[in-house]
């Protein structure tokens, strides 16, 4: 489980919290490790952790399917992860896989224009000026 935060640091997010993230991503880039840093939720997805909102989904899912408590939490996790990957993450992402299935980029472009148009994407983080557009016009 994502650990609530308790002391804050100068950013908001708790020791607490990179010790644990420390713990599972050891010989992870430190672009990447910044990246996780600056979004504490993306952090717990990306790390296959779940967050405190959802562990009442972890604790449905056990007890309604018979799942231990940490199969169930990997498996919220993992659905979490599929659903919060971004729209660029997910063609770069799926590009190296289909290359390193030795397709050439005409086919990798078709099919990912189908991937693309049968997926949900995490939507992206929004100014309140962007939101105020979008309402007003």
């Amino acid at each position: 489980m994502c650990p609530e935060t308790t002391e804050q640091d100068v950013h908001g997010t708790s020791s607490l919290f990179f010790d644990a993230v420390a713990k599972r991503i050891q010989g992870v880039s430190a672009r990447f490790r910044a990246h996780l840093s600056t979004n504490r939720a993306r952090a717990c997805h990306h790390l296959g952790m779940v967050t405190s909102t959802q562990q009442d989904l972890v604790w449905h899912l056990s007890r309604s399917t018979g799942l231990p408590t940490g199969t169930a939490e990997r498996a919220v996790a993992d659905v979490v992860a599929y659903f919060s990957d971004t729209v660029d993450g997910f063609v770069r992402r799926r590009h190296r896989e289909l290359r390193a299935e030795h397709l050439a980029n005409p086919a990798i472009w078709s099919q990912l224009g189908e991937e693309i148009g049968r997926r949900r994407f995490m939507a992206p983080e929004l100014s309140e000026r962007q939101l105020r557009r979008l309402v007003y016009g």
